[in-house]
């Protein structure tokens, strides 16, 4: 459905491209479909599933502007679908405390909040922090934490949630309440836009 070059120039040309461009992805119904249906098929809910989709979204961005010499041979849909699968096999590794298999080279969840904090302004920055003030603590502390790329396992020890499947459960319902806090505020949508 969306050609591959085409698509990554217009993340790399401006803000409100990139924008445009990561709507259309998080829109794809045939994708996200996809995506839903693995992760359901393999021991999943429908939030895992979300959550996959989601971050193998921000991974795909994060690859597009850290490899200059970025190319995709199969098309976007599929490289998403190779990301989702891998995260979601991490994230049953994770669940089952099996640590002895790693995929190699696998991007790591922190590192795609690192390079949307940097894609954001100080400004915009400094807006998200207060914003978060106004989750109330522990949502805020998860969500720092997960920024700065402590593991579920490390924010579950932190913040002393019995597992690291509760820390996921936890930062999944923060993301969501930042979003619906962030979608009800045209004012905060608007200062947020890319």
């Amino acid at each position: 459905m969306l050609d591959s070059n085409q698509f990554i120039s217009q993340l790399l040309r401006s803000p409100a491209e990139r924008e445009r461009a990561v709507l259309l992805l998080a829109r794809n119904k045939k994708i996200k479909s996809t995506i839903r249906s693995y992760v359901k098929n393999n021991s999943g809910q429908d939030d895992d599933a979300n959550t996959i989709f989601h971050d193998a979204i921000i991974i795909f961005v994060k690859k597009v502007y850290t490899q200059s010499d970025f190319q995709l041979e199969k098309g976007v849909e599929a490289y998403l679908y190779g990301i989702a699968k891998n995260l979601w096999a991490n994230t049953l590794r994770s669940r089952s405390n099996n640590r002895n298999l790693e995929i190699e080279n696998q991007p790591t969840l922190a590192s795609e909040e690192d390079t949307l904090v940097k894609l954001l302004s100080a400004e915009r920055k400094t807006l998200l922090e207060k914003v978060l003030a106004t989750l109330g603590d522990k949502c805020r502390q998860v969500l720092i934490y997960w920024s700065y790329g402590s593991s579920m396992k490390e924010i579950a020890e932190k913040l002393n949630y019995t597992s690291d499947g509760m820390a996921r459960k936890k930062k999944h319902q923060c993301v969501q309440k930042l979003k619906a806090l962030i979608n009800n505020n045209e004012s905060l949508r608007n200062s947020l836009k890319y």
